[in-house]
């Protein structure tokens, strides 16, 4: 329990958006309008995920470890300060919707393009 306090305690004190509840097993996760400038660093432990909304907030980059959910289906990351998606999403082999429209969007790798 002191790790899962340690971890509350840090979400709360930082700008990363908030996980109000530590239940790694959602397959649904809508963090979109928190103002945050990053993901938790925990967002790779909901591996049953499936769809991630977190548009309209201040991201400038997506994790590396979001290639660890491989359920992901859908990915909603719009109205940010995105410049690049990460190559790690092509491990991502489910995602069917993948919306990243309103960011200053200068690089996105080919594989992802399809």
């Amino acid at each position: 329990y002191y790790y899962y306090y340690l971890l509350l305690l840090l979400l709360i004190t930082t700008k990363t958006i908030k996980m109000y509840t530590l239940d790694y097993t959602k397959t649904e996760l809508d963090i979109s309008r928190k103002g945050s400038t990053e993901l938790p660093d925990d967002l790779h432990l909901f591996t049953n995920l499936q769809k991630l909304n977190c548009d309209n907030n201040k991201l400038t980059e997506l994790p590396e470890s979001i290639g660890n959910l491989t359920n992901l289906q859908e990915l909603a990351c719009c109205n940010n300060q995105l410049t690049t998606l990460p190559i790690q999403l092509i491990q991502c082999n489910k995602i069917r919707h993948l919306e990243y429209d309103g960011n200053p969007i200068e690089y996105v790798p080919i594989p992802l393009l399809r």
